[in-house]
C-alpha cells in the first residue's frame, strides 16, 4: 500500500491505500495477533524500505533494470531467514515465538521465490494493460481477491495432507497465491479491458461531466434514473472479443 501510495499521482488512490495500511496495522493488533511494538517496528522497517527501494521503482526503466537483482537480494535474504528459523534449536526461544518465526519464514520464502519468474513473464510474455472501465477494475478486483482468498483457505488441508508437513503446504499455497495474482489473473486483463456495459459507461460520462461542471446536477440525476429505470444494466458487451 504504501509503494501504490508513494508512486500514485492520484490524491483517491494516495488516500485509500494509507487508510488500508493504518486499517491493516488496528487490525492485527484488534485481532490480537500482534502486538503495538511488533505493528510499529513493522512500519517503521516498511517505511525505511519504502524510502530505499523508492528510487528502483520511479521510472520505468530503473524498474526493469533493477528489479531481477531486487528479486535475487529478496531470495536470498528469506534464505537466511529460513535457515535461520528452521536451524534454531527447539527450547532455546519461546515455543509460540518459534513457530511463528517458522511459519513467516516459509510465507516469505515462497513469495519471494516467485517474484522472479512473476517479473520475467510478465517482461517477456503477459505485458498486460491495467486500463479497463471504472466497473471492470471493481469486477476484476473483486474476483480475483474472491480467488486469491479461496487459494489461502481453500487448499490449507490438502496441500498439509499432500506434504505432510505444515511449513511445506504453506510454502507451496502461498506461492501458488503469488503465481496466481502476478502470473494467471493478469492474463484475463485484456478481457477486462473490452468489456463494456452501455448504462454504466453513460453514468460514468455524466459524472465526469459533473466534476468538469459541464452538465446540470439536478439534469444528469434524472437522465441516470432514467437509464437505470429503462434497464440497460442487463446489456453487456464485449468489443472485438
Amino acid at each position: 500500500f504504501g509503494s501504490v501510495a508513494a508512486t500514485s499521482r492520484r490524491r483517491g488512490v494516495q488516500i485509500v491505500c494509507i487508510a488500508l495500511a493504518v486499517l491493516v496495522s488496528l487490525s492485527r493488533m484488534y485481532l490480537g495477533v500482534h502486538t503495538p511494538a511488533d505493528v510499529c517496528v513493522s512500519l517503521i522497517i516498511a517505511a525505511a524500505m519504502l524510502f530505499v527501494l523508492y528510487p528502483v521503482f520511479s521510472s520505468e526503466e530503473r524498474f526493469h533494470k533493477y528489479m531481477p537483482v531486487v528479486s535475487a537480494v529478496s531470495i536470498l535474504l528469506s534464505i537466511g531467514l529460513l535457515l535461520y528459523a528452521f536451524l534454531t534449536p527447539e527450547g532455546e526461544v519461546d515455543a509460540a515465538n518459534l513457530y511463528s518465526a517458522r511459519k513467516n519464514a516459509s510465507t516469505l520464502f515462497a513469495c519471494t521465490l516467485c517474484l522472479l519468474p512473476v517479473y520475467l513473464i510478465d517482461k517477456n510474455y503477459t505485458k498486460f494493460d491495467t486500463k479497463a472501465p471504472w466497473y471492470a477494475q471493481i469486477i476484476k478486483i473483486a474476483v480475483g481477491l474472491g480467488i486469491v482468498l479461496g487459494i489461502k483457505s481453500g487448499l490449507s488441508k490438502p496441500l498439509v495432507a499432500l506434504f505432510g508437513n505444515e511449513f511445506v503446504a504453506r510454502g507451496v499455497r502461498y506461492f501458488l497465491i503469488v503465481a496466481f495474482a502476478g502470473i494467471i489473473w493478469p492474463m484475463t486483463f485484456k478481457f477486462f479491458a473490452k468489456m463494456r456495459i452501455p448504462a454504466l459507461d453513460k453514468i460514468g460520462k455524466k459524472i465526469g461531466a459533473i466534476r468538469n461542471h459541464e452538465t446540470d446536477y439536478d439534469k444528469v440525476y434524472t437522465t441516470v434514473l432514467k437509464d437505470l429505470r429503462e434497464g440497460y444494466l442487463g446489456r453487456v458487451t464485449f468489443d472485438r472479443l
